[in-house]
This record gives C-alpha cells, structure tokens and sequence, in this order.
C-alpha cells in the first residue's frame, strides 16, 4: 500500500478562491456544505509521455459529506490505468462552487446567505449576515483569469496541473484502487476586509489524504 498525504486537485478551485481579498477582521468556519464539480482528473505516464484519464464525466459532490471520499475515489478508479510511472496530475473542474457555513469574528457568529459580493478578477463571495434567518447556501466563482503556473481558465472551468508528492508506479496486471478522505475543518473564511462593514465569506483549502492500494 502507498500512501499519499497532499491537496489534491478535487480542492484545486479551494485555494484560488481567494484572488485578493484583503483582510481586516477574519474567522475560519467549518462547512456543512461545500460542493464543486470536477469534469475530467487525468494522470501524465512518464514512462510513455502521456495523459491517461482516470476519470470522465461531470461529478458533483459535496466535500463536507461523510461519503464524499468514496464518490471521488470511485470516479478516480473508474478507469484502467496503463503501467508505467505516474507523476503529474491534470484536473478540470467548474469555477463554480457553493458553499454554506457558520464562522465567528470577534465572538458574533456569522451565516452565509444566498447572496454574492463581485470580486477581483471575475470572482465572487458569499455575503455572510449574522442573522440566522439569512443562513443559506452561496454560490461563488473563482478568478476568470489565468494564474501560471498553477491553473489555466477555459469558459466556466478551469485546469489544473501538479505534480505529485510521490510518482505512483503501475505494474502491468495491476489494480489500482484509489481512497479519498476530506477534513473540512477551518475550510472556510469569513473576513470583512474587502466590503466593511458587509462580512464576505470564500473557501480554503481543505485537507485531504490519497491512499492508492494495490
């Protein structure tokens, strides 16, 4: 068994969410809800210079779910993989997401609601209230424009491309089974620098651990 400990690019949109926000005051939150969708997750073979693609189709999923890290390892071990050493990882996903929290700055709780703030670059924020009859889930997009050398924006998706902490090797005649685990906590941050005194409110990077058996 080889484990892999690393961001891994189904929370790729999760870290240039925030394109330049500046911060005054701010809080982490730990979602409820925080749903993307990824289109394609590709695997470069070193060994024959090539993408192979691991999984296909339109996957929407909600990160925060207990049963999340089974939905993404069952779309990533949907398809053969060649032998050969795997270095890279390619992935296109949606710049749209949602997200719905609570978070706390300066001890007021604070609830995201169904509307957005315009940010730089062609994204958007949640507007948080701390009235709980706002609570409601958001919808916000990442940047609209490129931002070398992580990802490339095509329309409403964009592209990412890592490379992996560890080359994974497949042998020939081997299965690959990949296992996916999400932690969510602090995945959220609820600031009130870019719109005071309206709180805004953006996703961050969650943790995720990749265990590839076989």
């Amino acid at each position: 068994m080889k484990k892999i400990c690393l961001f891994l690019f189904f929370c790729i949109c999760f870290f240039i969410f925030n394109p330049g926000y500046g911060f005054s005051a701010s809080g982490l939150g730990t979602p409820e809800k925080y749903q993307v969708t990824v289109r394609k997750m590709e695997l470069y073979n070193s060994t024959t210079g090539s993408w192979v693609t691991a999984g296909d189709g339109d996957l929407t999923f909600n990160i925060a779910s207990a049963t999340a890290g089974q939905i993404v390892g069952s779309y990533a071990s949907g398809k053969p993989i060649p032998e050969g050493v795997y270095t890279q990882m390619r992935v296109t996903a949606s710049r749209t997401m949602s997200i719905k929290s609570t978070g706390s700055i300066g001890g007021t709780t604070y609830y995201t609601t169904a509307n957005t703030l315009n940010g730089p670059v062609g994204s958007t924020a949640v507007l948080a209230s701390n009235s709980l009859s706002d609570y409601a889930e958001g919808a916000l997009s990442g940047p609209s424009t490129d931002s070398p050398p992580h990802y490339h924006v095509v329309g409403d998706d964009f592209i990412d491309t890592s490379t992996l902490p560890s080359p994974i090797t497949v042998k020939k005649g081997a299965a690959k089974k990949i296992r996916i685990k999400f932690d969510v906590t602090g995945a959220v941050t609820f600031d009130s620098g870019i719109a005071a005194p309206k709180i805004i409110c953006y996703p961050n990077a969650p943790s995720v651990s990749v265990e590839v058996i076989g």
